[in-house]
């Protein structure tokens, strides 16, 4: 019998003075077993995270202590963990070891596709919080030890991946052409480094009443190209509410980037490149194959618009609204290079401590519920119902814990690790 549910809710009992839950509820995470906890005054959610995805969430949990003073003012929420602690090695039937973290619930209902397609208020709550986000100062976030790159280190970077897919053989030439001219275009990468999120997708970001309440997934937080950001974006915000995006973003931007668009649409591209280089390192076949497929599409599309004049240099545009006479980042072939401004955080790195990840799967979490029973023992999942949010305990479908304090005994029946 699953007892693993009642056992977190132990531990959280023990680590938070005067938590004592009565409700319980499963949730889903990738990285390990969640379990929304809550008694008459509070409501917690207690994860269980694998040891090798520590760093990470430790990274994460740095990353949202430095945008709450970063963003004092804003009305979007952020993980925070409370307290953590070792799990017990007979926590789980596996041979793995973990921690126990336990943090306040986020506000909201994971988004989805759909909510983006049909609530242009919600795109533009989403603009906003990135432009605020872009905004902000990058001293912080080096002082915080996270990672900062600037804007040549990250063209150089990007150079280097293409002659490693180069390498391949698997890459088409006339995507290999159009991302090095587009690369090779100084005038696109003149811009000044921002704090990002990085890992943006619609699973990271939670809603209500047409508008972000919570975001999530900082473990890549860092100093870098707004573009990738907004290049996140365009994968699950599309056509006329991603120029919508767009208009808004910019009119919320401090500083003008001309090259910023161009950016973007490179980075999107670049993505499927990354899936290549992690499946060739990896040497996942199947991986490799979707790849190559992806970029053949890619290729078809690119021969297309080399034909037609006004795409015969990729990228070679500038964001509307955004290139003013006196721009030191207008694009003119004989201007050198913008010398970065006096705040741009320093060259050096920290180590990243960030996990590869493959391909995003955009498909959104839901939530499942649990079927309520006399028998607090049992964890039986019922059908998955819409997502609700964590942070209101009356959406929240919940077993009530029996006997609280004699539960964690249940635990002496399971069977021992092998």
């Amino acid at each position: 019998m699953d007892t693993l549910g009642l056992r977190l809710a132990a531990i959280a009992a023990g680590q938070i003075a005067g938590f004592e839950p009565s409700l319980w509820t499963k949730l889903p995470d990738s990285r390990g077993p969640r379990v929304l906890l809550s008694d008459e005054d509070r409501s917690l959610v207690v994860s269980l995270i694998p040891d090798s995805d520590v760093p990470a969430a430790q990274t994460e949990a740095v990353a949202c202590a430095v945008l709450r003073s970063l963003l004092p003012d804003t009305q979007i929420g952020f993980p925070q963990i409370l307290a953590s602690v070792q799990a017990p090695d007979d926590l789980t039937e596996d041979e793995r070891t973990y921690e126990v973290q336990i943090s306040d619930p986020l506000a909201g209902t994971p988004a989805t596709l759909e909510d983006f397609a049909e609530s242009q208020q919600l795109v533009s709550s989403l603009a906003d919080f990135l432009a605020d986000l872009h905004n902000s100062d990058t001293g912080a976030v080096a002082d915080a030890g996270l990672v900062v790159h600037d804007s040549a280190e990250l063209r150089e970077q990007l150079l280097a991946d293409l002659d490693r897919a180069a390498g391949t053989g698997l890459v088409p030439a006339v995507l290999l052409q159009r991302w090095e001219d587009a690369l090779e275009n100084v005038s696109t990468w003149r811009f000044l480094p921002c704090p990002i999120h990085a890992a943006l997708a619609p699973e990271a970001i939670r809603v209500e009443d047409g508008r972000i309440t919570s975001v999530s997934d900082f473990f890549r937080f860092r100093v870098g190209d707004p573009a990738a950001d907004l290049a996140a974006v365009s994968t699950f915000v599309e056509g006329s509410h991603y120029e919508h995006f767009l208009d808004r973003y910019r009119q919320q931007r401090d500083i003008k980037d001309a090259g910023l668009q161009a950016r973007a649409e490179l980075l999107a591209e670049l993505a499927v490149l990354d899936w290549l280089l992690l499946a060739v390192d990896t040497e996942d076949e199947a991986a490799k194959s979707d790849a190559v497929a992806l970029l053949n599409s890619l290729a078809e599309v690119a021969t297309a618009d080399a034909e037609q004049p006004r795409h015969a240099q990729p990228y070679e545009f500038t964001d509307r609204g955004e290139t003013r006479a006196d721009d030191p980042a207008a694009p003119e072939d004989e201007a050198p290079a913008a010398e970065p401004a006096e705040d741009t955080p320093a060259d050096d790195e920290p180590g990243d401590t960030s996990p590869a990840t493959s391909a995003p799967d955009l498909q959104p979490r839901v939530e499942p519920q649990v079927q309520r029973s006399s028998d607090a023992d049992a964890f039986r999942p019922a059908a998955a119902p819409a997502p609700f949010d964590e942070g209101s305990s009356a959406d929240v479908p919940t077993e009530r814990i029996m006997d609280f304090d004699e539960q964690p005994q249940a635990s002496k029946d399971r069977p021992e690790k092998s």
